[in-house]
């Protein structure tokens, strides 16, 4: 079990790399191949931007890119872009475990950025990565440091920078050093709020792939399953390879922790397919993971080359963090082979390592060094606006004294007029807010209402429908029971009028649940689920799994009827295209975040050409999937069945 606690810590140490790489902001999609002409910086600036997918898959490609840049960025003095051509080799190197120079790399590109009038702006992102860097060099202490060091300088001279990944690098490191689960949850959720208010989707998955970590070490292995496959979901819906397998590889050690080494081994094989694309570190720690699974199912002679190929690139690279646990992979190989001496030595360099890495001095420092960032935070404000001051005053000083002497009238006429236009951009500024708020405003209000008003018009058409037309056939059927006729005839034509109203009185029955069942009158939409649910499958040659997760009590009342009817036309659409034997549905509230997913197991569709089919009732989902502000994503292949996943904040004010 150590072991695998070990690999837990050692994988979420990896989450540092996710942070950063999935957010690099993008200055041109494509790269320009005119001619480079002297003076011509525009050429260099639209080749800045380096995709991370092809600094991933294709790093060679990606140093040439990067080094033609700072090679022309310096022939034309063009400092900005060799500064951030810098940044770009830095991080390759750090992909590639060379973390010395990395940093190296990272301070000389935040040299050259600082005397440029945008760079500053990148100095956060600078110290986060070489907060990475030295984390991964065994040195937590200085990885936080920096981390911290990137918000405190965001938070108070760049607020309107996103800083969304430099939290999840933080929440990262408190997580591989078993910090408590509130520090650990309060920079989780502020670097999800951030990524959903900034729309960084590709961060959202290897924040989940933190918080199935998290729930792995906390022996919560459902919740771990749920968040690592939202992380995959995630992963192949931005694009992002590296939460995909990555999120792979951790469901392979989920599985070791329950121990079943064979389901393992099917998880991590999956990863190591895609292991050019996640760094080197990573790659190391799944090779040892896949090595360990081979070695507890009994294959020690598969397990030897992967837990040897680890221990030999953690040596050569110098990386304490996969080292401590080659050295645990080591002794176990040596001991499972028999060769005693050599399984004594790696246990003590483990055991040594391991105390180096996860002492109490280190807890203490860390520990100290967030503790003064959360109090610093609440001074933060004050302080920043004090030196905000003090230097504008001190400009504001400089150029008066230069200003009087040279053209004090005319500067004054053009201060007075620079005061009059920023007066009238500013209110024009706030009148455009006010307005977007009033049509926000409008629109929830609208939503709210149409949603109301259709189910209270359906609440009534259902009773009536029961306590009405259901009542009278059930009169009438009773009345005919008390008709005692003595042919053959007539005694037939009574139990034919009979079992007519039988079959009235079943699809009253039915039209009415199905416009509203009772249990949503009740405001408990799993139960209602369920119940509609298990009524489809009755009788039926396939089987539907329902599971819920959350308190739907705390769901807003008008989310509930098209929560309902969205999971009803999915599951119809499942039982009548898909010729599925099961199908599977799964409602989560968490967090003010509705998520609904419906799976089958049937012949699926080519989900790029969907907007094409008719009769799937996927114009009505969309509709209702528009109207709430949720993201749908629809996942299915030909013989790959099909995966509908709607998620939707409910962050509406309630009025």
């Amino acid at each position: 079990m150590a072991v695998l606690i070990l690999n837990i810590r050692s994988i979420r140490c990896l989450l540092t790399f996710l942070g950063t790489l999935v957010c690099l902001p993008g200055f041109s999609q494509q790269a320009s191949e005119r001619p480079l002409l002297p003076g011509d910086t525009a050429a260099i600036f639209s080749r800045l931007y380096i995709p991370p997918n092809v600094m991933h898959l294709y790093p060679d490609s990606a140093f040439r890119i990067a080094s033609r840049n700072l090679e022309q960025s310096r022939i034309l003095g063009y400092t900005y872009g060799a500064g951030w051509s810098l940044m770009d080799l830095g991080l390759l190197a750090q992909d590639k475990g060379q973390y010395p120079e990395s940093i190296r790399l990272f301070n000389d590109a935040m040299e050259l950025l600082q005397r440029t009038a945008k760079g500053p702006r990148e100095t956060p992102r600078l110290l986060s990565y070489i907060g990475n860097a030295y984390n991964y060099m065994g040195n937590v202490q200085l990885g936080l440091h920096y981390q911290l060091k990137a918000l405190d300088l965001a938070q108070n001279f760049y607020p309107d920078i996103n800083v969304d990944y430099i939290y999840n690098n933080t929440a990262a490191i408190f997580s591989a050093m078993n910090r408590s689960p509130e520090v650990i949850r309060y920079y989780m959720d502020q670097a999800e709020r951030l990524a959903i208010r900034f729309r960084n989707y590709p961060l959202l998955g290897a924040i989940s792939l933190n918080k199935g970590n998290n729930y792995l070490a906390a022996r919560a292995p459902d919740s771990c399953a749920y968040y690592l496959q939202r992380a995959v979901q995630l992963g192949r819906a931005s694009g992002d390879l590296r939460v995909e397998y990555i999120a792979l590889m951790n469901t392979g050690v989920l599985w070791l922790e329950r121990d079943r080494p064979d389901s393992a081994i099917v998880y991590l094989q999956q990863a190591r397919t895609g292991e050019q694309a996640i760094p080197l570190a990573a790659r190391k720690l799944l090779a040892g993971s896949l090595g360990r699974a081979y070695l507890f199912n009994g294959r020690a002679q598969e397990a030897d080359p992967l837990i040897r190929e680890q221990y030999r690139d953690a040596v050569d690279t110098k990386d304490t963090v996969s080292l401590r646990d080659a050295y645990y992979n080591m002794f176990l190989l040596e001991d499972k082979l028999g060769r005693y001496r050599e399984a004594s030595r790696f246990a003590g360099d483990y055991i040594r390592l391991n105390e180096k890495l996860s002492g109490q001095a280190i807890y203490e420092s860390v520990n100290e060094q967030e503790i003064q960032y959360r109090s610093a935070e609440k001074e933060k404000d004050l302080v920043g606006k004090q030196l905000k001051i003090a230097r504008q005053e001190k400009l504001l000083a400089t150029q008066n004294t230069w200003l009087t002497v040279i053209i004090g009238g005319i500067v004054t006429l053009l201060l007075l007029a620079a005061f009059a236009w920023h007066r009238y951009t500013s209110r024009q500024k706030l009148l455009r807010a006010r307005l977007r708020d009033l049509e926000q405003t409008t629109q929830i209000e609208t939503l709210k209402a149409t949603i109301q008003g259709e189910e209270q018009e359906r609440i009534r058409i259902a009773r009536e429908l029961h306590d009405g037309l259901g009542a009278m056939t059930s009169t009438a059927r009773i009345n005919l029971g008390l008709l005692k006729q003595q042919d053959a005839e007539s005694a037939q034509v009574l139990q034919s009028t009979t079992r007519l109203l039988d079959e009235i009185s079943a699809d009253l029955r039915f039209t009415a649940h199905n416009m509203m069942p009772r249990a949503l009158m009740e405001k408990d939409l799993p139960k209602a689920v369920a119940t509609f649910c298990e009524y489809i499958g009755r009788n039926k040659p396939f089987t539907i799994n329902v599971q819920t997760f959350g308190d739907f009590t705390l769901l807003p009342e008008y989310y509930l009827l098209s929560t309902y009817r969205i999971v009803q036309e999915l599951v119809h659409n499942a039982e009548k295209h898909a010729g599925a034997t099961a199908i599977f549905v799964q409602l989560s509230y968490r967090d003010a975040l509705l998520s609904i997913t419906v799976e089958d197991d049937g012949k699926g569709f080519d989900a790029r050409t969907v907007t094409l089919r008719k009769g799937l009732g996927l114009d009505s989902i969309r509709g209702r999937a528009q109207s709430l502000g949720g993201d749908l994503v629809i996942d299915s292949a030909p013989g790959s069945g099909t995966s509908v996943t709607l998620d939707i904040q409910t962050l509406i004010p309630v009025t």
